[in-house]
């Protein structure tokens, strides 16, 4: 896969909406940690450009990243027929940190290489993930993230990146979702939104019908993101002729360990993000209470994806899918033993889940029918 190469149209874009300007990695730095993330999003524009939407705009986008000296952040925008997607320079590397670190200071993978708790150099007074935002580390290249805050073992630092691997596909993903459901379109149109921007959702959690609705188009392009990262792939592991391998089927159930684990991480690093645009004034069990969305991203995280393949796939998918999110449920549920950042997992065990993290905050079903039947007018078809 090339570097992509900005337009015109996309610089001017980034410039005018005051993004910053578009950031070219090194080759190096492309290939290693950008390209595997990136992968599966050039799989779906292969196959969707020039697909046409009942609202007559032809499917197209453009990938960039952007040196923005703003929290880190991706979003979706739309102007002149086009979908562009973001991603702020500033999140890959921030985590990239926090999965380096979380694999070195956690009890998190037990079984993964030797955590060594004696590590002197691993001792950050910044949260996970924004010690090189917050100025305590200077980093020059991604390399020295993972040799810095990286573990000892050389199986956790692989782990880490591995986590951030999916992390990053989670984040491309849901910013693709939004493209290929046509919701930049929609919000431009419909709700006078110039974008679906990361951190703008994460700070409309209120109750008003239009930031539902905006909550509701993220909470869709999340859907589509664990479907395409987390079921398809088993999906596919069933039917082929080789899934009663005990050795495969016991890999496939793994990675889908793995990938609600990053997910759900990378929901925590989004908390993260709410702490620190707070000054760190609030403790985590009111940023909790104060940013519902960001909470119940984490726990959709580790429950749509089974209900998801309960609903729609066989019992062969489900099955294996439902053994992976339980295993990793009980890693979250180690961390939230130890870690503040992780408590919001315990609320798994609940058996009013969804009454106590979604009540009041989703909209009603006609209204969502609603959205969803207007939604038909702006989606790409293959």
């Amino acid at each position: 896969m090339e570097l992509p190469i900005a337009s015109k149209n996309l610089i001017k874009f980034c410039e005018e909406r005051d993004h910053g300007s578009v950031f070219a990695p090194d080759d190096i730095a492309w290939r290693r940690y950008l390209e595997p993330c990136f992968a599966i999003s050039f799989e779906t524009w292969s196959q969707l450009l020039g697909a046409r939407n009942q609202a007559g705009n032809n499917f197209d986008f453009e990938m960039a990243l952007v040196g923005s000296t703003n929290a880190p952040n991706a979003i979706c925008g739309f102007d002149g027929g086009t979908n562009y997607i973001l991603l702020y320079h500033s999140l890959p590397v921030c985590l990239l940190e926090f999965f380096s670190r979380l694999l070195c200071s956690t009890p998190i993978l037990s079984d993964c290489g030797d955590k060594d708790p004696n590590d002197k150099r691993k001792k950050f007074s910044s949260p996970l993930g924004f010690a090189i935002a917050s100025g305590e580390v200077a980093i020059g290249s991604m390399d020295e993230v993972i040799s810095v805050f990286g573990s000892c073992s050389r199986e956790r630092r692989d782990m880490a990146l591995r986590l951030y691997y999916f992390a990053m596909q989670f984040v491309i993903e849901h910013e693709m979702g939004h493209a290929v459901a046509g919701h930049g379109q929609f919000a431009a149109e419909e709700l006078c939104l110039p974008e679906i921007n990361e951190s703008e959702f994460r700070a409309r959690s209120d109750s008003s019908t239009s930031n539902k609705i905006y909550a509701f188009l993220e909470e869709r392009a999340d859907y589509g993101s664990y479907f395409t990262i987390i079921n398809y792939p088993v999906l596919r592991y069933v039917q082929t002729d080789h899934q009663e391998q005990p050795h495969e089927r016991k890999a496939i159930i793994e990675e889908v360990k793995l990938k609600i684990l990053a997910g759900a991480s990378l929901a925590v690093f989004w908390m993260l993000c709410d702490v620190m645009e707070a000054n760190g004034d609030v403790t985590a069990h009111e940023v909790w209470n104060d940013h519902p969305s960001s909470v119940a991203r984490a726990i959709s995280f580790c429950t749509t994806p089974i209900i998801a393949a309960q609903n729609k796939l066989s019992k062969a998918v489900s099955d294996i899918v439902e053994q992976g999110v339980y295993a990793a449920w009980d890693e979250l549920f180690k961390l939230a033993g130890t870690s503040g950042l992780f408590r919001p997992f315990l609320q798994l065990r609940q058996l009013d889940l969804h009454e106590s993290v979604y009540a009041g905050r989703e909209l009603e079903r006609s209204e969502a029918e609603a959205i969803l039947r207007k939604l038909e007018r702006y989606k790409y078809r293959s």
